[in-house]
């Protein structure tokens, strides 16, 4: 079994073919957890990205059922992984709270919700490295 620090790094496989040749430099090991703290945040960020798309397009397109689902389960499972608790009880008190009272209500929570969700973009905005192919080398 290869050790790995989380479920998204692939790099973790480096310093355990390291580690078996007992020849692991603790500047390796950092570089290797530097590359997997930048992929989860770029991760992160990313699946943030779509999910405010997808959830912009079906507002824009009035598909509340599609709101309904993405609200409940990609959010919460997005803000599950980012460790942003308050949103995801937000995000699960919007479809599984009292019922709404008209359309524009359930809406107005939507919009809400997408404020949230935007106020968090820029926060991993900041974390995230500016493009994909940033590599560092381990020597």
């Amino acid at each position: 079994m290869v050790p790995r620090c989380c479920d998204l790094c692939p790099f973790e496989i480096l310093v355990w073919a390291d580690a078996r040749t007992k020849s692991v430099s603790f500047e390796s090991v950092l570089v290797i957890m530097l590359r997997c703290n930048m992929k989860t945040a770029l991760n992160l960020q990313l699946g943030l990205d779509d999910l405010l798309a997808d959830m912009r397009h079906s507002r824009k397109h009035g598909d509340l059922g599609r709101l309904a689902f993405i609200a409940y389960c990609e959010v919460r499972r997005w803000a599950r992984t980012a460790g942003e608790v308050e949103l995801e009880d937000r995000s699960s008190r919007v479809i599984t709270g009292s019922p709404h009272d008209s359309r524009e209500a359930f809406l107005a929570h939507i919009d809400e919700l997408i404020q949230a969700l935007e106020l968090r973009r820029f926060d991993f905005a900041a974390t995230a490295p500016a493009g994909l192919d940033y590599q560092v080398s381990v020597s």
